[in-house]
């Protein structure tokens, strides 16, 4: 696929179509952070990204505890049993959330960028693929349980 040049005002941005491959370097401890924190600031694409994981990070750590410090008070049965229940469905989430991402970032922020003024300015040397995956992501909208826009 090629690359989707956007330009407003002079400015110029690319965005690569299909998926996000590079935020799954998070995986790779203290250096993989590092490098997505980079390419996600040279990209100038993924606004927010960061931002979002941390805050679902901070609900779904607190939401743990409260859950297990609740349960604590009632039963240590009862904690135990939801200490273990929050914390496999926060891990759930989260798996979930990462293939979320990997598979609609570009996809957001085509639409984002679309809408807030720029143009496509190499829509006619684009392959078909291409024009395709931008027609299905122009006015993609942001899933609900993304607190920030990016």
């Amino acid at each position: 696929m090629d690359n989707i040049l956007l330009t407003k005002d002079g400015e110029s941005r690319t965005i690569k179509p299909g998926n996000a491959w590079y935020i799954l370097l998070v995986f790779i401890p203290f250096v993989g952070s590092i490098v997505f924190l980079v390419l996600s600031i040279i990209k100038k694409q993924f606004r927010g990204i960061f931002l979002n994981e941390v805050l679902l990070g901070i609900l779904l750590f607190l939401a743990t505890m409260v859950l297990s410090i609740v349960g604590l008070n009632i039963s240590l049965k009862l904690g135990e049993f939801l200490m273990i229940l929050a914390s496999l469905a926060s891990m759930g989430f989260g798996i979930f959330l990462y293939v979320h991402l990997v598979i609609n970032s570009n996809g957001y922020s085509l639409s984002q960028y679309l809408a807030e003024g720029y143009e496509v300015a190499n829509e006619k040397e684009l392959g078909e693929s291409t024009k395709v995956w931008l027609e299905e992501n122009k006015d993609i909208k942001r899933a609900k349980f993304l607190l920030l826009k990016f």
